[in-house]
């Protein structure tokens, strides 16, 4: 069996993943890494409810990370993943905007948010 996180198969036969997610009051965004695949649903909790089931095996993801909202939005999320098991990492706005300048990907949006916040994690 290897360490949570190096991207290697447990003995079940999964590959870790992190995946990144970008909370807004509106809807969740959610990218796995690796692989890049990105889903955006409404931020509901039956929504959240698919979004679980589009993570996949649960004992695969190595952690989910996302910058918290500074509000109520992200909570029940955080809540829900944590009830599952999967480890969470709340990042620092101003660390991911760090993160992003030293990649190059400088352009604030939804869709670059979450498709840093796996990596970071790294």
């Amino acid at each position: 069996m290897t360490s949570i996180g190096n991207g290697k198969d447990d003995a079940s036969g999964h590959g870790f993943q992190a995946q990144g997610f970008d909370v807004s009051k509106d809807h969740l965004e959610a990218a796995r890494h690796p692989g890049g695949e990105i889903i955006r649903v409404a931020n509901t909790r039956k929504c959240q409810t698919a979004l679980l089931h589009w993570m996949g095996h649960i004992r695969a993801v190595a952690r989910v990370v996302f910058e918290p909202t500074g509000g109520r939005y992200h909570r029940t999320l955080e809540e829900r993943l944590a009830f599952a098991g999967v480890p969470v990492i709340k990042v620092n706005p101003r660390q991911a905007l760090r993160f992003a300048e030293a990649t190059d990907k400088l352009a604030k949006t939804d869709r670059v948010d979450v498709s840093l916040n796996g990596p970071s994690a790294r």
